[in-house]
């Protein structure tokens, strides 16, 4: 096939629509649309390109507010943007199996008249005065399609934005590379400080396309967040997530003034991590910054785990990895090895995972951080345990929590579907 042939007509195989959905097969073909199975270049993920053939733009829409509205059901696709390139109109969806099946379709091809719920505007601002000329203004317009409507937060490396998206018209929560100490806003373009900083600006950027590509992996397992799109602009990227309403577990617990939970209570937020991190290890990838800041208590009572900024794939030996950035108090032994060494020479794995865990639970169970790993290490101390701290909880949980955060990895709890059915059995004990 001429190269020429693919740039005059790029729907067929081998086409290339957008400049970024590689056409494989045309999967489905129907009087009113054509499904094409296409790969996603930018997000690195097969997906399905609904192309109208004889349907007006509006119900196209209402398709998409379908599956928006029904976003939460276990097989229901996610539906990445609604576009308009080569001359057609299309959804981009995908689902967390490699097919469709027609009756499937039938569900989720229907058209819904009801817009999804949105916020149009928040009271007040997550910003300081001394922050405010880092942030675009409210109602700037990102990719041509995404309008501002307030920050959500910033933070060492970028700034969160809650967005309006103008052609799905829903909510959407927007990251932006916006590293601190290495580069700075310049209008609406993002500026490096100076030459010295190139280096770590560039290797940042690039460790922030990597989280966006993990990330966009774990599209369709529960309990970890959605990535709908990723582009290039202002001289920097931005990620376009699933715009989860709700409150961090750390925020919720500083605005009950560090008041312990019971440990039913701790699991109820605990479990709905581990299970999304049981897949996620599955994967090969571990997230290495689980804390309760990245956690998300969800309206409905769901928690997703979110911000893979440190995350590893054990599988992609030349992947990047973060090893300057960590929470102190919840991080395991071997990444503040890693940090005071500046490269991996302490292996990293699923154990890193588990001693994070151990350190929210401790956190939630007795409301006092535990004394973080590298004191432990460099003057030899022991955890506290709960009862100093007046906090009256069975011995099981004390042992649960301080087997996580064993100091050598070889000691700790093995894996999270061990951790998960030791906390059930605790838990029976509780009744």
């Amino acid at each position: 096939m001429e190269a020429t042939e693919i740039t005059n007509n790029p729907w067929i195989e081998g086409g290339k629509i957008g400049r970024r959905y590689l056409l494989k097969n045309m999967f489905m073909a129907k009087p009113e649309y054509v499904i094409w199975k296409a790969e996603d270049e930018i997000l690195k993920i097969s997906c399905f390109l609904f192309v109208p053939v004889s349907m007006e733009r509006q119900k196209l829409r209402e398709i998409a507010w379908n599956m928006i509205n029904r976003e939460s059901e276990d097989t229901c696709p996610v539906v990445h943007g609604m576009y308009r390139a080569a001359g057609k109109d299309m959804l981009i969806i995908s689902c967390g199996k490699k097919t469709l099946r027609e009756e499937e379709l039938a569900v989720w091809f229907q058209p819904d008249e009801r817009k999804p719920e949105v916020i149009e505007r928040i009271d007040g601002s997550v910003s300081r005065p001394e922050t405010a000329e880092k942030l675009l203004p409210c109602g700037h317009i990102l990719n041509r399609r995404y309008e501002i409507i307030a920050p959500l937060g910033i933070g060492g490396f970028g700034i969160t934005y809650l967005c309006m998206d103008r052609i799905l018209l829903r909510n959407v929560a927007i990251k932006e590379y916006l590293p601190d100490g290495y580069a700075a806003r310049d209008g609406k373009y993002v500026s490096i400080l100076s030459g010295q900083t190139l280096d770590a600006f560039r290797q940042g950027y690039q460790l922030f396309l990597q989280e966006i590509k993990l990330t966009t992996r774990m599209n369709h397992v529960k309990h970890l967040p959605i990535i709908y799109d990723a582009f290039e602009e202002n001289d920097t990227a931005y990620m376009v997530m699933h715009y989860e309403e709700g409150e961090s577990v750390g925020r919720e617990y500083r605005a009950r003034s560090y008041c312990c939970y019971t440990p039913k209570r701790m699991c109820e937020l605990i479990l709905p991590v581990l299970d999304g991190l049981k897949d996620l290890h599955q994967k090969h990838i571990i997230h290495c910054d689980i804390s309760p800041a990245n956690m998300i208590h969800k309206k409905d009572g769901d928690v997703v785990l979110i911000d893979f900024g440190s995350a590893i794939d054990l599988r992609e030996k030349e992947a990047l990895h973060n090893v300057s950035l960590l929470k102190k108090d919840f991080a395991a032994p071997e990444q503040f090895l890693n940090a005071k060494a500046g490269a991996l020479i302490n292996k990293e794995g699923p154990w890193t995972d588990i001693y994070a865990l151990g350190a929210t639970m401790y956190y939630l169970l007795t409301g006092y951080k535990a004394t973080d790993a590298l004191t432990r290490i460099e003057k030899k101390e022991k955890l506290v345990l709960p009862k100093e701290y007046g906090v009256d909880i069975k011995r099981g949980w004390t042992k649960l929590v301080f087997q996580c955060m064993e100091i050598e990895p070889s000691k700790r709890i093995k894996s999270v579907e061990e951790l998960m059915n030791q906390i059930h059995k605790l838990l029976k004990k509780e009744k």
